[in-house]
């Protein structure tokens, strides 16, 4: 996986664990390497929240239509079933 992957599914991890009671909205996040360690600033928290957002619009406008499609699927059986 890229670093930029693992970034951004650890973000959407840390955003989804939000509804949890005791995880809090403030997110800190850094990448430890062998030479460094480096602290994402804002701005590139901010990239990951527009990501995340972006993913969680588009997922709610295409869900209606996945739910029509699991609704429409038939397996030998009748609508009236």
């Amino acid at each position: 996986m890229s670093l930029n992957k693992a970034l951004y599914v650890t973000y959407e991890a840390k955003k989804n664990a939000e509804n949890a009671p005791g995880v809090g909205e403030s997110t800190d996040m850094g990448i430890i390497s062998e030479d460094e360690i480096k602290i994402l600033n804002k701005k590139e928290l901010d990239t990951l929240a527009k990501i995340y957002v972006e993913k969680k619009r588009v997922f709610v406008e295409s869900s209606s239509s996945i739910e029509k499609m699991i609704n429409d699927m038939s397996f030998g059986e009748t609508k009236n079933d």
